[in-house]
């Protein structure tokens, strides 16, 4: 190691660190190592192709790296067998060889709430049939939003030139919070009923991961409780397997497609441009696009992107989101919701209708007349009291308190802002635990929560195919954070526990 160390002054620190035990005397002779070996196969014969089946005489082992910390994913990698297992025996029913990509497996929910359950498949319903009604409460968004006026063209070409796929798969994720009417409640107080209600934040058509992890939580929290020695019913802690669902719903799509000899593929913006044809890809036809991303504007670089964008959406693959459901998802679309009559149109029943509205926080339109500018009016005497946001997906985008009165001021006769929706701020229930997170403290913490309820749906323009609920995601994080990304550092995942 001299060499290393004289060049490096991370392995120095870590030398002087054993010299140093090494000298005051080795305390405790026993080490544990949980390491990761990792290994490829070299192939000898480079004038094989891909995919071709090579003798054992022409391959050799070769080891890449050994890990002694950076040995993540264990978990998550034990749970890929299950599902790959489930999907083979329910897709390869025939003897023919049946090409998947198993790059767009990444993710059934048990909820003891019968209004989770009332609203995740009506919600679904809304934005699935909505998104064939009428996007023209957009065409003041797409004015001033880029990224939305691409959207809505790539819309546009599709209807002009004929919608060749009528049926969509969505694997949505329809987030709420638990908003406390009592500002008096301590944390962690037990608090009725009838001073809870419960929100929707947001309605994820794109931006929807972690089933995968989410359904993993279970397992966790039932060992660190054993350990602990607490007593838990199974009822307390259902089952939570959101990848089984979602990949269930993406097999019953392939499926409806018709033939089972054509493939799913998995696309990332960064992948967009390989797609060569509308309908072939690497000279497979191709039954259903996932699209994993492309949900923000940083996801399309040029001009390829969108281009092949286009080209997925006019092919005759089912798209998992069509562009239709992807602009559905808009803020913009949210907020038109909730206007009175709005909800009616998509739902007979007046018990749903009242159901789906309680769970609406207020939200109030931008756009440049007396409505928008009451909006603002509200919003720069107490900013404290909503947030501001765009027509985007995912975490970071929202604004709070100082920003939302430093926006409007320079904003505010500006159609800029009509980019922008305005909501009234959930107080979620507070409660006390503790977050295991990475080179953070280790204390008892004010905190709150918020949960994601994962749908699939397959449906077009008149009928209805497929809708079930595929599990949830809960996310806590410390009270006072605005944001609440898990990847970003903010949250952390969690599960219910009914008492």
């Amino acid at each position: 190691m001299n060499g290393v160390i004289q060049v490096d002054p991370f392995m120095l620190s870590l030398w002087d660190v054993c010299c140093k035990v090494r000298e005051s005397g080795i305390k405790q002779p026993l080490h544990l190592g949980l390491f990761r070996n990792d290994f490829m196969m070299n192939c000898l014969d480079d004038s094989v192709c891909p995919g071709q089946i090579v003798s054992a005489d022409r391959l050799e082992l070769k080891q890449i790296e050994f890990n002694t910390v950076s040995a993540s994913c264990g978990g998550i990698a034990g749970q890929m067998a299950d599902l790959h297992r489930a999907v083979i025996i329910f897709v390869v029913s025939t003897s023919e060889r049946n090409v998947i990509d198993q790059r767009w497996v990444e993710f059934k929910v048990y909820d003891r709430n019968p209004n989770i359950r009332i609203l995740r498949k009506t919600f679904l319903d809304i934005y699935n049939h909505g998104h064939l009604d009428d996007h023209s409460r957009l065409i003041i968004v797409i004015q001033v939003d880029p990224f939305m006026l691409s959207l809505w063209e790539v819309y546009c070409k599709v209807r002009e030139s004929g919608i060749k796929q009528p049926l969509h798969l969505g694997l949505f994720r329809n987030d709420f919070m638990m908003n406390c009417l009592d500002d008096s409640v301590c944390p962690g107080q037990i608090v009725s009923a009838d001073r809870l209600e419960l929100k929707q934040i947001e309605f994820n058509t794109v931006s929807a991961s972690c089933g995968g992890i989410a359904g993993q939580m279970a397992d966790l929290h039932r060992l660190s409780l054993g350990m602990a020695g607490k007593d838990l019913k199974p009822e307390q802690l259902p089952d939570n397997k959101p990848a089984v669902g979602l990949a269930d719903g993406l097999v019953k799509a392939w499926e409806l497609y018709g033939n089972p000899r054509y493939r799913v593929t998995h696309l990332m913006p960064t992948s967009l441009e390989l797609v060569e044809s509308s309908d072939i890809l690497d000279g497979d036809e191709v039954a259903l696009i996932y699209l994993r991303d492309g949900y923000t504007a940083e996801n399309y670089t040029s001009q390829k992107e969108w281009d092949a964008r286009l080209k997925c959406e006019l092919s005759r693959a089912i798209k998992c989101p069509s562009v239709q459901l992807q602009l559905t998802g808009a803020k913009k679309i949210q907020q038109e919701l909730t206007r009175p009559g709005a909800l009616e149109r998509f739902v007979s029943d007046p018990q749903v209708v009242n159901t789906l509205r309680d769970t609406f926080a207020d939200q109030y339109s931008l756009d440049l007349n007396q409505e928008g500018d009451a909006a603002v009016k509200l919003a720069l005497q107490s900013p404290e009291k909503f947030v501001l946001k765009p027509q985007r997906e995912g975490g970071g985008n929202n604004l709070y308190n100082d920003d939302i009165t430093h926006f409007f001021k320079e904003h505010n006769g500006s159609k800029e802002r009509s980019a922008y929706i305005l909501m009234q701020r959930i107080y979620p229930w507070q409660q006390k635990n503790y977050l295991v997170k990475p080179g953070v403290p280790f204390v008892l913490s004010d905190v709150v929560s918020e949960l994601g309820v994962f749908g699939a749906y397959i449906g077009s323009a008149d009928s209805e195919v497929v809708n079930f609920e595929c599990g949830y995601l809960m996310r806590t994080k410390i009270q006072g954070i605005d944001e609440g990304g898990i990847f970003a550092g903010f949250a952390v995942w969690d599960n219910p526990l009914v008492i």
